[in-house]
């Protein structure tokens, strides 16, 4: 019972914070699409680009057409909090097949899903449930109280090897 009541004060304390607002750039570098959480400019002088509109999920029975590869470019301990970008992940969603890998790396974790409301419940705790936090055709946010946040967007990731 004491999870029950856990879990609905989670999902309060979630909905009151679902309006704020977390900015996504579309930006050129190098003639390659890049999507970021600073503005275009902060990293590479040379680069263009423009904020892009991430539509914050207000209520449930919105259709989240999740399906095929998202780069997982970001996450952070808590919502928030500092954003980590040096470690890519690579998430394909499938017929209700979910896996999650880090690019180049064999090692790949798979489970099933299913969404309900703006929750993603997925049956392999290694990757985890999340809640769809904020959502657009090409970005998504998703929280997990014991896993923080990602930041995804749609593609697969493209990983620089340093020589």
């Amino acid at each position: 019972m004491k999870s029950v009541a856990k879990f609905a004060l989670l999902a309060s304390s979630l909905t009151c914070l679902s309006n704020a607002h977390a900015a996504v750039y579309q930006c050129k570098v190098n003639g390659k699409t890049e999507y970021r959480d600073t503005p275009c400019s902060y990293q590479n002088a040379g680069s263009s680009g423009q904020e892009i509109e991430v539509k914050t999920t207000k209520k449930s029975g919105t259709v989240y057409k999740i399906a095929g590869n998202w780069c997982q470019y970001a996450k952070a301990d808590q919502r928030g909090g500092s954003r980590s970008m040096g470690d890519p992940k690579d998430w394909l969603f499938s017929q209700g097949t979910v896996s999650y890998s880090t690019p180049h790396v064999k090692d790949k974790q798979t489970g099933q899903y299913t969404i309900a409301s703006d929750f993603i419940q997925v049956s392999n705790a290694a990757i985890g449930s999340w809640f769809i936090e904020q959502y657009s055709s090409s970005a998504m946010t998703l929280t997990s109280s014991n896993q923080g946040v990602r930041y995804l967007k749609r593609g697969t990731c493209v990983v620089r090897q340093v020589s």
